[in-house]
């Protein structure tokens, strides 16, 4: 494994972390535009982000509807917005897939794939 730096198309500093033969950023998504420069409305409410799910479009929020969290967790982006064809993620970057959350999961725990299987069966939350 190994940390680079590199400068993101929305011009913020991001730490790549290679983890087995994947690359992945350290840091959370954080943005307010597609990849083309559209804006995502932003949901300020419970209200609005559930308008935004009725009607199928895009929206992002921030943690707990507290503007002072997007510094430290990033934004929360809606299903629409995370497969919108302009783009999710900065230029070189993409959503992963769930084959490649499997991969990294295999990866960082072997025995992984059994407690996934186990919490998602599982009525109350399995503890670790």
């Amino acid at each position: 494994t190994g940390t680079k730096t590199t400068i993101s198309a929305c011009n913020t500093a991001s730490l790549e972390a290679v983890i087995g033969t994947q690359t992945w950023t350290t840091t959370n998504l954080n943005v307010d535009k597609f990849r083309n420069g559209d804006l995502i409305p932003e949901a300020k409410t419970d209200a609005e982000w559930l308008a935004a799910a009725v009607a199928g479009t895009p929206a992002w929020c921030n943690y707990f509807n507290n503007t002072d969290s997007s510094a430290k967790y990033g934004k929360l982006y809606n299903w629409y917005a995370v497969n919108d064809p302009r783009g999710l993620a900065p230029q070189g970057w993409h959503v992963p897939t769930e084959a490649e959350w499997n991969k990294l999961v295999k990866y960082i725990d072997a025995g992984a794939d059994q407690f996934v299987k186990d919490v998602l069966k599982a009525q109350q939350p399995v503890e670790q």
